[in-house]
């Protein structure tokens, strides 16, 4: 009996590592939704989607130089990451594998839809329990990425506060960019605010 009381105590009481987590983040520019579900204490897998509508996006357009462009794009990934945390800070490694559809003035460029593999960092510190700061950077090479597209770059930081048990609230900034044959392009650039469910 005692044994079966220690257990279910332990099933009730894993490190935050273990519960999934729903995000959703927004900006007048973009919306994303993601899905980060728990396979062990040190490893988890991610499924995301993005759709970001720019308007005059930094866009160096047949190579001739920078010149602002609306543009629209979506992105979906699906990843997976090993996770190890030492006192306060929470590193995670990994990357994932991405589908990406950009849009410049409504006429597609450098090869329409394409995919890859970003491989990439996070970092996690809890300022206190109920406050958090993040910050991840992933970067796909020419040799990781399928159609026109040499490079891949995507960097988010934020900052985090649990308001409930299970839910967070966070602001940050994300930074997402392609290179290509016709195409050198800033997809998105500047802030998002969301919150967060874990389960």
């Amino acid at each position: 009996m005692k044994r079966l009381l220690v257990l279910t105590a332990l099933l009730f009481n894993t490190p935050a590592l273990l519960a999934d987590t729903f995000e959703f983040a927004v900006s007048n520019d973009s919306v994303e939704a993601s899905y980060d579900i728990a396979l062990s204490n040190s490893f988890s897998t991610r499924i995301s989607g993005l759709y970001a509508d720019v308007k005059r996006a930094d866009i160096d357009l047949d190579k001739a130089g920078d010149v602002r462009r609306d543009t629209s794009t979506a992105l979906a990934s699906i990843g997976l990451y090993n996770h190890g945390k030492t006192g306060p800070v929470t590193t995670h490694l990994g990357g994932y594998v991405f589908w990406i559809d950009p849009d410049v003035d409504n006429a597609k460029i450098g090869g329409d839809q394409s995919a890859g593999l970003a491989l990439g960092v996070a970092i996690d510190g809890h300022i206190t329990p109920e406050f958090l700061i993040n910050g991840s950077l992933h970067f796909a090479p020419d040799i990781l990425t399928s159609g026109h597209y040499q490079n891949y770059l995507a960097f988010n930081t934020r900052a985090a506060y649990r308001v409930l048990p299970s839910t967070s609230l966070f602001a940050g900034y994300r930074y997402l960019a392609v290179t290509g044959d016709k195409l050198d392009a800033e997809l998105y650039n500047g802030p998002f605010v969301g919150f967060s469910f874990s389960f």
